[in-house]
């Protein structure tokens, strides 16, 4: 496999992962089960990490690859206006080129 498409793989993977991270940081937390305590009619079924097939690591890791992305945008945006006044480009036209690059168009 050559090196370009070792590398547009591993950016796919981590845009995947930071994807999964901004997810997980918007669904509710599942709470504790007290069996004896509530029916099963009355719990709230949120999925836990467990039903997700992840550890709690992955998940941590996951939102934070999602905060550092979102704060390097922002960081960049800021930047971006103060030097010449056009805003950089966004998460969706990020996304729109590596869509444009993987039908072997030019980026």
């Amino acid at each position: 496999m050559g090196e370009e498409a070792i590398q547009y793989c591993r950016s796919y993977a981590m845009e995947a992962e930071r994807k999964m991270g901004e997810m997980l940081a918007q669904t509710e937390r599942a709470q504790g089960k007290r069996t004896d305590l509530v029916t099963l009619s009355d719990q709230v079924n949120n999925p836990t990490l467990s039903d997700l097939g992840l550890t709690k690591r992955e998940s941590a890791e996951a939102q934070m690859l999602a905060q550092t992305e979102r704060a390097n945008i922002a960081r960049d945006k800021k930047k971006a206006e103060l030097n010449d006044g056009t805003p950089p480009p966004t998460l969706s036209d990020l996304s729109l080129t590596k869509r444009e690059c993987r039908h072997g168009q030019i980026c």
